[in-house]
């Protein structure tokens, strides 16, 4: 190689390329500008990265309220800003815990948009109504006695009283159901029209009225059969024969199916065999028997207000029968007295009108006589006393049924 003071030829040297500039503030080249984006969304990134997240306060009653702390003191409580701007102050026994937005780990929350715009999409709280329906958005206050406040997709905000809410199913899978809250039934289903029935004819009026008075009074009309003996081995069939029967009763009704009263029986027909006998041998005229007896009779009345009024009666008396002539004197050829001891009475009684009735009735009855009265001899005692029974019935008309 030669110098060039030694009078060589220099041979030229190969062009270098020209510098590039790396300050993007020197000119404004293409490298320039792309470095400046970068920087420029690194910045944005890291700012967006930082911004708070919505804090989150839990009060002893299960309140939850969204917002931004604005104001916490060990004494005076915390006060927090919801979402619609009010602000809330509570006491410090009465928060449970303070869910701070920035501790939680995950991406930046993004600010809730203003009024009139929509919330960003993505799981949404559901809040359940009693009329049935419900209601989706956003839980941004929910007080017990004030209600819940949501924000709808919309933007805009709706409150609920708490006696309208059943429960709360928020977007992080816990629910809230308000004690004793509970769903509207849904309203029955219209019951099918039943076809149409034909009316029934009305029940003919009974006939029969309920007593109107509190006493009553009956008498009766039919036949007396007797059996046994009278006493003193005298067989009943020589003494006396069968009779025409007249029944009275009166008395009072302690109630309307109780009554209390007096009756008495009265009997007329010829005289047994040995007086008749001995009538006609006498030439006197033909001889008659006749029997009476009277005493107190309890009777139960089975329908006392309807038309037909079933009764049963007992009773206990006194017992008087004799045989005598049938002409104008009237002589008494034999008398006995005693004492009924039971009769037991049966009927019923058809009500035409409250004044008014007619029945059949039929009784039975057993007598000891005690003393007997001979014409012509003394009055004396039966000493071989015997029960003698008596049968009775007929047709009976009442007053004051």
């Amino acid at each position: 190689m030669r110098r060039r003071g030694d009078g060589a030829r220099a041979w030229p040297s190969p062009a270098r390329p020209p510098a590039r500039h790396v300050c993007g503030f020197c000119d404004g080249g293409t490298d320039a500008t792309s470095a400046g984006g970068i920087m420029l969304a690194i910045l944005l990134a890291a700012a967006l990265a930082a911004a708070p997240t919505q804090d989150t306060l839990v009060i002893k009653d299960g309140t939850r309220l969204t917002g931004t702390i604005v104001e916490e003191s060990p004494t005076a409580g915390v006060t927090i800003r919801l979402e619609d701007g009010t602000l809330r102050r509570f006491d410090p026994d009465a928060i449970v815990r303070i869910e701070r937005g920035n501790a939680a780990p995950g991406p930046a929350a993004v600010a809730p948009p203003p009024a009139g715009t929509a919330v960003p999409q993505g799981p949404l709280d559901t809040v359940y109504l009693v009329s049935g329906g419900r209601v989706r958005g956003r839980v941004i206050a929910e007080l017990p006695r004030e209600g819940v406040t949501i924000q709808l997709p919309d933007g805009s905000t709706r409150r609920f009283p708490s006696d309208q809410i059943t429960r709360i199913e928020y977007a992080d899978g816990s629910v809230r159901v308000r004690r004793g809250a509970q769903p509207r039934p849904p309203p029955p289903p219209p019951a099918a029209m039943p076809p149409p029935q034909p009316i029934p004819a009305a029940p003919p009026r009974p006939r029969g009225y309920a007593p109107i008075a509190p006493f009553y009074a009956a008498v009766g009309l039919g036949g007396i059969g007797f059996g046994g003996e009278m006493g003193d081995g005298v067989e009943t069939g020589d003494v006396l024969e069968g009779q025409f029967d007249v029944w009275l009763e009166g008395g009072l009704r302690l109630t309307p199916a109780l009554g209390l009263g007096l009756y008495g029986d009265i009997g007329f027909g010829d005289a047994g065999d040995v007086y008749r006998q001995a009538c006609r041998t006498s030439g006197l005229h033909d001889c008659m028997s006749s029997t009476a007896k009277f005493g107190l009779l309890l009777r139960h009345t089975w329908g006392a207000t309807e038309p037909l009024g079933k009764w049963l009666a007992v009773g206990t008396g006194f017992a008087w029968a004799n045989v005598s002539t049938s002409d104008y004197d009237g002589r008494e050829l034999v008398t006995y007295t005693g004492h009924e001891i039971l009769r037991l009475m049966g009927g019923i009684d058809l009500r035409s009108n409250p004044v008014f009735g007619v029945g059949l009735y039929g009784g039975v009855s057993w007598t000891s006589y005690w003393d007997v009265d001979v014409e012509g001899l003394p009055e004396r005692s039966i000493d071989d006393r015997d029960l003698q029974p008596l049968f009775e019935g007929g047709v009976r008309f009442t007053l004051f049924p």
